[in-house]
């Protein structure tokens, strides 16, 4: 058994009640009329019996070729049915040769919506759209290019009330095309506005400017003493060439000036680094307070007179 089937194809076909085109509106609009009429999935019948109004429809339950199948659309190809879960089998099949397949076009002929296909005797070529005495479509969503409410549909966009007069609907319309071409020429003048805020920040912007320069010059002094401070603690003579002068001019920049102290050579006496200032720190006082040294004498076994030597 198939487990796919084309119903109809891509294109206008010619039938005993007229032309229908399965065509991008069936591409655009079946998938959601079946989706809106909880149609996913439509059974296979034996001559539309499943369709009421129709000759062979006398209520449920009723004898189906196929319980469902998947109705697809293939642009450039067709209507097609595909996972297709078959009750029937193939002999009983053999008396229904051909497929009809029940579908709700609009106006112009489009496919709109698929409800069922016939396992037929006799079926149109490459399908077929079953008149219905009874139309079980009414709520599926319309194709139809007439079908559109324009005077509702700008009553919405302008924000109109239901009962809004058409003189009351074309001078709202005015309005709103008048506030549009606002909007443009406000568009039309957003480079010259840009420029003016441009200007207007940079104007207030000049005393923040200012102030971070005085900081960061601030900086580039502070760390300059601490690079003279250092090389001073080292004993090292810094070159008067690599100072800046008394207004600040001249001079390495701080990245030169402590590559060049790095590679400075010690050159003032070691007593001479000693800060004059401050507490002193010595280590001849014993950390045991008095009598500690004959007590670590005593606690490592030396005699007096071996300590008093210091050997």
């Amino acid at each position: 058994m198939p487990d796919r089937l084309k119903i109809l194809p891509w294109g206008t076909s010619d039938t005993r009640y007229g032309k229908i085109t399965v065509g991008p509106i069936t591409l655009a609009a079946l998938p959601a009329n079946q989706a809106a009429a909880k149609f996913d999935h439509v059974a296979i019948d034996y001559q539309h019996n499943s369709v009421p109004g129709t000759k062979f429809y006398v209520g449920e339950p009723v004898r189906l070729a196929a319980r469902m199948a998947t109705p697809e659309v293939i642009e450039g190809e067709g209507l097609f049915l595909s996972a297709i879960d078959w009750l029937a089998d193939v002999e009983t099949l053999k008396s229904y040769p051909d497929l009809s397949a029940c579908v709700k076009t609009d106006k112009a002929g489009n496919v709109t919506f698929l409800h069922s296909c016939a396992a037929a005797r006799q079926g149109e070529v490459d399908g077929i759209t079953l008149p219905l005495a009874a139309d079980p479509f009414n709520n599926v969503i319309n194709t139809d290019e007439d079908s559109m409410d324009f005077k509702n549909l700008l009553i919405a966009i302008l924000g109109l009330t239901a009962t809004a007069t058409d003189a009351e609907i074309e001078a709202a319309a005015k309005k709103f095309g008048e506030a549009e071409s606002d909007e443009t020429r406000s568009s039309a003048n957003e480079g010259s506005d840009a420029k003016t805020l441009a200007a207007a920040i940079e104007t207030a912007l000049k005393p923040l400017s200012a102030e971070i320069s005085t900081l960061k010059n601030a900086d580039v002094a502070r760390e300059r003493q601490m690079i003279i401070t250092l090389a001073a603690h080292e004993g090292k003579v810094i070159p008067a060439s690599a100072l800046p002068d008394k207004d600040g001019k001249g001079g390495l920049d701080n990245t030169a000036l402590k590559a060049l102290c790095a590679e400075l050579p010690v050159t003032v006496p070691v007593d001479r680094r000693t800060p004059l200032s401050g507490p002193l720190h010595t280590l001849s006082a014993s950390p045991l307070g008095a009598g500690g040294d004959e007590k670590i004498r005593q606690s490592m076994g030396i005699s007096k007179e071996r300590w008093d030597k210091k050997d």
